[in-house]
């Protein structure tokens, strides 16, 4: 598996951008990804600053439900919030979410 060097700033970002994930500032940073008024996806985001350790990125990477190449094209941009949405709905339709 491809090693994630990630920033915990820039992962954050492009949750809440594109995802519009709101994290709380609770002992846990969770935030939920909602879908047709549901939540459907937990994420919880260490605080902080500085790279993300490759375990958590990858914990991350899970807890979205995506590959390494799509959630390095989700933090690079090529991956918008409307296309992360088709993801989760044909994985949902699949059974594999």
């Amino acid at each position: 598996m491809p090693k994630l060097n990630v920033d915990k700033h820039a992962t954050s970002k492009a949750l809440t951008d594109k995802l519009r994930l709101r994290f709380g500032s609770g002992k846990e940073r969770n935030g939920w990804y909602e879908l047709d008024g549901r939540k459907i996806l937990r994420v919880t985001m260490p605080k902080g600053r500085g790279p993300l350790p490759t375990g958590t990125a990858n914990s991350i990477r899970n807890q979205v439900k995506l590959t390494v190449e799509e959630f390095g094209d989700l933090l690079q941009c090529p991956l918008s919030g409307t296309d992360y949405e088709a993801i989760v709905r044909t994985k949902m339709d699949t059974g594999r979410l």
